[in-house]
């Protein structure tokens, strides 16, 4: 009707036979006709907008009535949508204002169309996002604000709350009675400290507004998802978690672990560190150490250095015992308790051997070892005690009317 009534107005225009009032009317009336039609668009907008929170939030009961109310305001926004592009095609030829309307059209169906290149429509479509920005600032800053100063807040107290944990856990698990290994000890002071920042941060997601059950899903899934593709590590993981509970070794032991000897620096769930004696880091699976030998030189407080000397044949065994165990027992670091063992072990083929077996502390180990095999040397020569190397005798004889090979010269 409106577009017959434009066309019949442009034939009388022409024609010079439509009046200056008639036209006026036909305008307003095309004004108000397309006011309409934006303002049940708007309203439209609107409803669906509420159905679609109200569907997310309904029981399944009343979800299918919803859903049919939600079809049939789809269906009346196509119509409504399709007259107000008319009327703004209408409103166009009678130049009328559709700047507004065309925002509208374009915001609701999301149709570019070469309208959206006039600078009045662009100029709406952004003073009417940047009116939405202010009023939503006016209305919900205020409480974001809060919000947001309530999240740091509780991260701050979280904070202090993970220092204060790790500190009170230290002192417990530092505990004589508890008798936890230096590695258990540092993995519960970690866990602790670690556990209670991870609540205060669920706490403050949950102050500005975020749903934790989503999240706490979706770390559920990723668990599952993350741990098919890092099984290794999650071996790792395991074996760390072994290595904590049987405490085979501690941090600040020396061990021969994983085809690897030297002292262990630090420990993680996944890995050991260990320092060598010529002062290398290796990090060692936790996986290939608890699958493997583990020697744990130091472990104990006393060892026992076990040294074998040998002596020749023509030397005196009660001299050479006497010997052996003054050197033993002259020495500082040698503890009397256990007994030093000292016996004639092996008769070999070069030597007779001796065993000399002190018990020192696992400290003095090595200087024990080294000092009782040098003072052992020096008194050696001092008394006149020999220490064969393997020797061979080697006896040639001549069958009778046999001449020796030639050497190729004249004799």
């Amino acid at each position: 009707m409106y577009e017959e009534q434009s066309q019949n107005a442009g034939w009388l225009k022409k024609l010079d036979a439509l009046s200056t009032e008639a036209e006026e009317n036909l305008k307003q009336e095309i004004t108000r006709r397309t006011e309409q039609l934006a303002a049940n668009v708007e309203y439209m907008r609107q409803q669906l907008s509420a159905m679609d929170a109200q569907i997310k939030v309904a029981p399944e009961s009343e979800k299918a009535t919803l859903q049919l109310s939600q079809l049939i305001t789809q269906r009346r926004m196509e119509i409504a949508t399709t007259s107000l592009k008319v009327m703004i095609d209408i409103s166009d030829k009678e130049g009328i204002e559709t700047a507004e309307y065309k925002r509208l059209y374009f915001e609701v169906t999301g149709s570019v169309t070469q309208d959206l290149l006039s600078s009045d429509v662009i100029l709406s479509i952004i003073k009417n996002w940047s009116t939405q920005l202010w009023n939503w600032l006016a209305e919900n800053a205020p409480q974001h604000i809060f919000q947001f100063i309530v999240f740091l807040i509780i991260l701050l107290i979280a904070r202090q709350i993970a220092n204060i944990t790790r500190k009170v856990v230290k002192r417990a698990v530092a505990s004589k009675n508890l008798k936890f290994s230096q590695l258990m000890q540092e993995f519960f002071i970690s866990m602790s400290g670690k556990a209670v920042w991870f609540i205060g941060i669920l706490i403050a997601l949950s102050q500005i507004g975020l749903n934790l059950t989503p999240i706490l899903t979706g770390f559920g899934i990723a668990g599952v998802i993350v741990g098919f593709a890092l099984q290794d590590t999650l071996s790792n993981f395991a074996a760390g978690m072994m290595l904590l509970i049987y405490r085979p070794f501690d941090v600040g032991d020396f061990v021969a672990a994983g085809g690897v000897e030297g002292k262990v620096s630090h420990m993680s769930l996944v890995n050991t560190t260990i320092k060598t004696f010529d002062n290398q880091i290796i990090i060692v699976p936790n996986s290939k150490i608890w699958g493997d030998v583990i020697k744990n030189v130091t472990h104990e407080r006393v060892r026992r250095v076990d040294m074998v000397f040998g002596v020749s044949y023509s030397d005196d065994i009660e001299h050479v015992e006497k010997v052996l165990n003054d050197i033993v027992s002259n020495h500082p670091a040698v503890l009397r308790a256990p007994e030093t063992m000292i016996k004639l072990h092996v008769l070999n083929s070069s030597s007779v051997d001796f065993i000399v077996r002190p018990w020192v502390k696992t400290d003095d180990y090595w200087d024990v070892y080294w000092d009782v095999t040098r003072e052992v040397k020096m008194r050696f020569d001092k008394e006149g005690i020999s220490i064969p190397f393997p020797q061979q005798d080697v006896h040639l004889h001549m069958a009778s009317g046999q001449l020796p090979p030639s050497t190729g010269k004249d004799a």
